[in-house]
């Protein structure tokens, strides 16, 4: 299972690629993201749960279920459940729109989709603070990327690579609570995942240089030599 720190950290990624490539405020971006990659397969996963206690189970085929899961989901995002302060709004939701009175099952899956929620909103606090530095930062970054990356401007870098190496130099030089080991795997695992098999060594020598040349400040915590870039 991947980290809340993963999770946000490829939720950056996601925002400021769709940022580079049709520019659009970040918020809206970040929203956007948060809602396709995190809220709604929760919302949909949920209403699957709604579908097996309800009059469907073992009577429909799996489209009906499916069917059923997306529309929950569907109502639920646009009545703006997710963002209603009213504590009750979610188990009055599930209970109009099943029609029926709350079950204990009912309210067993109610508080833990709350508690899924509240991991999202986790995620969301990470990434959010990682974007808006990042974005306050970019001149500083670009230039510090610059400076070190050999032969590769930065407007001719994948674009996936270049988000990357953004927002980890960010972490780099704006995090001090963040080990560089740390920094430096997580950059590297995300462009395996993400982009070229050659992405890795690069991001890697690139990011390398940068805590070399500005020797960022961190509480106390020794510089390691990054594991992930031993794997090729």
């Amino acid at each position: 299972m991947l980290s809340r720190r993963r999770k946000s950290r490829e939720t950056v990624l996601k925002v400021l690629y769709q940022m580079e490539i049709a520019p659009r405020v970040g918020g809206e971006a970040l929203k956007d993201v948060l809602m396709e990659e995190h809220y709604r397969p929760l919302l949909e996963r949920f209403g699957r749960e709604l579908a097996n206690l309800s009059e469907l189970k073992g009577e429909a085929a799996a489209w009906d279920i499916e069917s059923f899961a997306c529309s929950f989901a569907d109502q639920f995002i646009a009545k703006g459940i997710l963002y209603d302060s009213d504590p009750n709004a979610l188990g009055d939701f599930v209970a109009s729109f099943r029609q029926q009175v709350p079950t204990a099952e009912d309210k067993k899956n109610v508080d833990r989709l709350k508690e899924s929620f509240q991991m999202v909103t986790e995620i969301e606090g990470f990434a959010r603070l990682l974007i808006e530095k990042t974005l306050d930062n970019l001149p500083d970054i670009n230039k510090a990327l610059q400076s070190v990356a050999d032969n590769w401007a930065l407007d001719r870098m994948a674009v996936i690579d270049r988000v990357i190496l953004r927002f980890a130099t960010c972490e780099l030089l704006h995090f001090p609570d963040i080990p560089v080991n740390v920094t430096l795997n997580e950059a590297i695992e995300l462009s395996r995942k993400f982009s070229t098999d050659r992405s890795p060594e690069f991001v890697n020598g690139v990011l390398d240089k940068i805590q070399r040349e500005h020797k960022p400040l961190k509480q106390d915590v020794p510089r390691k030599m990054s594991k992930a870039a031993s794997k090729k």
